[in-house]
């Protein structure tokens, strides 16, 4: 979107499943298909598409306790509810690429939260509340 619309925004992806190779080649299909549909021509190259490798944690559905934590505390903290399986993971990368200065040249960032909450259901043990 952000070609197409000629914004200089920069978009990043945080895997928690797979791992960036593969994300990069699925979104290339996706944008290919996508423009073909809309019969438009933007050239993108796989160096343009960011996705941070590193949360993945014990694997599908698996938590690491540092990720449990995490999503208890935000949902104290600020109220968002997160699962375990993407976006608790996805959030936790965030905040740990925070921390390290990933995007310290960034002034705005904006964290789309994709839904998953029903995911939180089956693991509800793993929290204390």
């Amino acid at each position: 979107a952000n070609k197409l619309l000629n914004h200089p925004s920069d978009v990043y992806g945080i895997c928690v499943g797979g791992d960036a190779e593969y994300f990069k080649t699925r979104i290339s299909e996706i944008l290919y298909e996508s423009m073909k549909y809309m019969g438009v021509n933007i050239p993108v190259s796989r160096k343009d598409i960011n996705i941070i490798d590193g949360y993945v944690g014990r694997g599908y559905a698996l938590s690491r306790p540092e990720e449990l934590r995490f999503i208890q505390f935000l949902s104290k903290l600020e109220g968002i509810i997160l699962d375990p399986v993407y976006t608790g993971k996805a959030m936790y990368g965030l905040a740990e690429e925070i921390k390290k200065g990933t995007f310290i040249n960034h002034k705005n960032i904006l964290f789309i939260h994709t839904g998953g909450l029903f995911g939180l259901f089956p693991q509800g043990s793993l929290f204390e509340f």
